[in-house]
Order: C-alpha cells, then structure tokens, then sequence
C-alpha cells in the first residue's frame, strides 16, 4: 500500500472506533499524515506489515500523534535495525505503541547481530553440505572405485568391497565428527568462539584440496581421507556454532536464533542436492569439483567473521575484559542501555567462580548435571536414531525402491520440504516451546515411518504405493524439522551455564555423531540384508526421546543460569528427579 497522498481508498473515515489494515511488504510512511486520514478520532489503530523500517515506523508514530490516534498496535515477524521499535512511543507523544510480533517483544535485530549469526551459520551450511553430497553422485563415484580398482589390480572390485568401500566413504565423515566435536572445548575456552570458527576452516580447505584432486590422483584414499577430515570440521562446527549463536544472541530470541543451524544444515543439503543433479555437476566429469566446492563457503566465512564481535560472554566471563564486553553488547543489541546483558554475565561469572572447573567426567559424577547431560544425550540420541541421516544419505536408493521413475527429483523434494518446515520452526519455537514442539515432532516421524514400511511391503501388490512412500518420507523429514532436528543442538546452551558448557556441548556433540555413525555405515547393509529399503527406520525411538522430550522444561527464551539451577537437584530435598518432573 503505497500511503501517499491518499484518504483510505477515497474513503472519508471519520468516528471509527477500530481500524485494522494489511498492506503488503513495506510501508513506507514519510512525510504524511497517516494514511491521508486527517484527525479522524480513531482510538485504535492496527497494522498488520510484514516489513517495516524503523524510520518509517517514526513517521507513523508521530502522524498517529497529529492524527489524534492515541493507541497503535503493529503485528509484525520482521522490524528492520536502527532506532528501537519502544523508543518512537516516547519521541513521538503517542500514548501505548504495543509491537506484537510473532517473536518476542525484545526483537531487536541489528546489523552486527545479523552479520555475526549469518558469518557462524555458514559452517552450519558446511556441515548440511557434506552431509548431504554424497548421495546423489553415488553411481558415478562407485564407478570411479571400480575403475580405480581395475586400474590397480587388474580385476572388477568384488560387491562385497564395493558396498564396503562406499559405506566407509559415508561413515568416515561421522568418525570425524565424533573426533571434531569432543575436542570443542579445547579451542573455545583457549581461542575464543569466533577465532576458533575461523581457525577451522584450515581443514575445510585441505579437504577441498584432498577431495577435488582425488579422481585426478586415481586415488580413492583422498577422496576417504577427504571426507574425514571435513568430519573433524563439522564436529567442530556442531559445537561452535551453536554456543556462540547462542552467546551473542538476546535471550528472548535465544531459541529463534538457535534454530538458524539447522536452517544452515537443511540448507546446505537442498544445495547438495541440486549441485547434485547429473545436469550441473552430479555426473563423471564434474563430481570432483561437487565435493571440492566446500571450498566456496570456506573462503565466505573468513571474509565475513574478521567483522564479526567475539562472543560477548567468552569476554567477560573467560577474558574478564568488562569494557570490550559492553561495547560488543551495545553494537549487537543497537543500544547504549545493555546493564541487564552485563548483569547477567556478571551473575553467571560469579556462579562459576563459586564451582570448581568442570570436567566430562563431573557431568556423570555431580548429581547438579547428571540429569541435564542424561536430556542432552538422549535428545542427541533420538535425533540421530530417528533415522534421518538414513534418508539424507541414502534417499535416491530409497526412492529407486520405492519405485520413483525420477529419484533424484523426490530427494530435492525431501530437501525442500526440509528447508521449509526449519523455517516453520524458528517462527513456533518461542510460541509453542521446545518440549511440546519436540514430542510433536517424533510422534509424527514414528507415524510416517510405520507408513513408510507398510507402502514399502506392499509396493509389489500395489504399485501405487510408490505415492505412498514419497509423501511419508516428506511427511518423516517435516516432523524431523518441527522440533528434532533443531532442538537439541541448541537446548545445550539453554541447560548449562558457561563453566560446564564446553563440556556438555563436547559429549553432546560425540553423542550425535556415534549415533550418526552407526546409522551412515550399518543402513546399506540393513537395507540389503532386508531388500526392502528404509521402511522400518526411526520408529522404535520414539520411547527414547519422548524420555528426553518429557524432561525437557517447557523453556521459552529463558536463561541459562537459571535453568541449570532448575533442573539441578534440590539441596533442602536431594532429589534431582522430583525438581525436574514439576517442569
């Protein structure tokens, strides 16, 4: 709705006691006087913008001052950085300005903010990438083993070592991980959050080099070792992007933040998987330089991350560099008021100095973390063991199964619904809480894997089943994004204070990367052993992780702190169990 010069679409307004509007993307309001309608008495005005720039939002304030609209009220997912949306009430005369977004009321995204999430999210895309880019090219990288083989040893590699030599190129990437992500705390505490995200792009680059030369070389090691060491960078990346999204970010959009790795996961698969197709570079002549492109978002995230601030509590509370803290405060909240930020560090400062240093092995031992590392495993657990992975890595095969005459096609489907439903999630996650939205999640995989094994068995007799089988597995990943697959990659951060933090992130992180392991080198075996695909995957974990779900706190933008002291035990009482179980 373009507002200039207008009185309502020629309507003379006058005495109306409501008025609610939905213009389009931007309301661009300078210089006017509200909407062209000239004090015409309404006491409540709603606008309903997508988008709004703060200098705009200026404007409207003080033409509803002039207009004699005491009351304003704006429904909008999306206010730009600049001025503070609370603070054009008080420059403007207007008398309530209420700002009910679909997040919190505290949204305040600023330009150093969006840079410093957007430069981290972009090892999340790395770890979604490599997760992903394996599966499309598997034929033509089957055959370069074969001919590598030939080349070698003068003989066709046997099945057995085909299957064998495929599953390691798959699974070696989740040994990787499990090596990358326990040693997390031995670079953020030492390095600090950013540098250390920095630092481990050094990896990505040699893996890029390993992967991109390694048909060139007539070497299947490079492309093995390749995938290795890309491994040790996501496990790494699992940990560091994480804590340091969640340490700069507010605490009201802690959650909504938090869920932008797996929005850079699911992102970085759908991209795989359309580099992926035989059209661009998923054929024989070019699948070298699909693996080796990770080499593109490596050189990004050193590029953008020098820019970014270093995580404001790593400079209080690890550095104790108070001032450098606060000026970081003020550039990524777009405020010179952060006392309450700095208050809340300092607090969370002085609890750790009360605690002694915690170790892996204090996680088990104190009865404070057992029960928070027990959730934080389990959730690791029920996401991995769902069978996600199953369908990110082996989704073509099981679209060929399932009869599809165009599989690569239906995985990118599968990628976009992925991608969508992670979108739907950061806008419910603060709404509907991460317990509910959990337990939503994996009752519903549970249910879209038992009907993906009854279309599976039945597809001989049926051939229509084939249908089946593609809208159950998009059905398995959309309820894998409502709350699975992002919860528990940041509800560590929500569950630990700073001190035991690295740790827990440390064996949260192995915890997913074993399960991830198992799943990426035993599916191709259970699927040949059972002939039949991937219809039983992921539905005899749902006990498991409705255990974690149900011990989950029913958290909405809380902190930190206070959560740990939450689900710790009870002095007066001692009972751990009875302090959780009231959640």
């Amino acid at each position: 709705m373009q507002c200039l010069g207008i009185t309502l679409l020629g309507i003379q307004v006058c005495k109306i006691p409501n008025l609610t509007l939905f213009p389009p993307v931007f309301v661009q309001c300078p210089g006017i006087t509200l909407l062209g309608i000239q004090a015409c008495r309404i006491p409540d005005l709603t606008l309903f913008p997508v988008f709004i720039p703060c200098s705009a939002l200026l404007s409207l304030c003080w033409a509803c001052t002039s207009a004699g609209i005491p009351d304003l009220t704006l429904f909008s997912p999306f206010l730009s950085y600049g001025v503070p949306w609370y603070r054009c009430a008080g420059h403007t005369g207007l008398q309530d300005l209420k700002f009910n977004p679909f997040f919190p009321v505290s949204w305040q995204m600023t330009a150093r903010l969006m840079l410093a999430v957007g430069g981290a999210v972009l090892g999340s895309l790395q770890f979604g990438y490599n997760t992903g880019v394996i599966n499309a090219p598997q034929k033509v990288i089957e055959d370069f083993y074969n001919l590598t083989w030939l080349n070698r040893y003068g003989e066709p590699i046997s099945p057995a070592t085909l299957t064998t030599l495929w599953s390691l190129s798959v699974a070696i990437f989740s040994v990787g991980g499990m090596i990358g992500s326990f040693s997390v705390g031995l670079f953020v505490n030492r390095f600090g959050r950013r540098n250390s995200m920095l630092m481990s792009n050094i990896l990505a680059f040699v893996s890029a080099v390993l992967m991109g030369f390694s048909k060139m070389a007539f070497s299947f090691e490079m492309l093995i070792l390749g995938r290795f060491i890309i491994g040790l960078y996501s496990g790494l990346t699992t940990g560091f992007v994480p804590m340091y999204v969640g340490e700069v970010s507010p605490t009201a959009l802690r959650g909504a933040l938090g869920t932008f790795h797996q929005l850079g996961i699911v992102l970085g698969i759908l991209i795989a998987q359309v580099f992926g197709l035989d059209l661009i570079m998923g054929n024989e002549s070019l699948w070298p330089l699909l693996l080796g492109f990770i080499f593109v978002p490596a050189l990004l995230q050193c590029i953008i991350l020098p820019f970014a601030p270093e995580s404001p509590r790593f400079l209080l509370i690890n550095r104790n560099e108070e001032n450098k803290a606060k000026s970081v405060l003020k550039k990524l909240r777009g405020t010179t008021d952060v006392s309450s930020d700095l208050q809340e560090m300092k607090e969370e400062s002085r609890q750790m100095m009360r605690e002694k240093k915690v170790t892996i092995m204090e996680l088990f031992r104190s009865p404070m973390y057992r029960q928070p590392i027990l959730i934080a495993i389990v959730l690791q657990l029920s996401q991995q063991l769902s069978g996600i992975n199953a369908v990110f890595y082996y989704s073509t095969s099981i679209f060929e199964k399932s009869g599809v005459e165009q599989p690569v096609y239906a995985t990118i489907g599968s990628g976009v619904v992925n991608t969508a439903f992670t979108v739907v999630s950061l806008f419910v996650v603060e709404r509907a809480g991460r317990r509910t939205l959990h337990l939503i999640g994996l009752a519903g995989m549970a249910g879209c894997a038992i009907l993906m094994t009854i279309a599976l068995t039945l597809l001989d007799q049926m051939p229509w089943m084939s249908y089946l089988s593609i809208v159950a597995i998009f059905g398995f990943v959309a309820f894998f994004e409502i709350g699975p697959g992002p919860i528990p990659w940041f509800i560590v951060a929500e569950l630990f204070s700073q001190g035991p933090r690295p740790a827990a992130f440390a064996v949260a992180g192995l915890s997913n990367w074993t399960s991830n392991f198992i799943v990426g080198m035993g599916f191709q075996y259970i699927a040949v052993m059972m002939a039949g695909g991937a219809g039983g995957m992921g539905h005899g974990t749902g006990d498991t992780g409705s255990w974690g779900s149900q011990r989950i706190p029913a958290i909405q933008g809380s902190l930190s702190p206070s959560l740990s002291d939450c689900i710790g035990p009870d002095p007066s009482s001692g009972s751990e169990m009875e302090t959780v179980s009231n959640w």
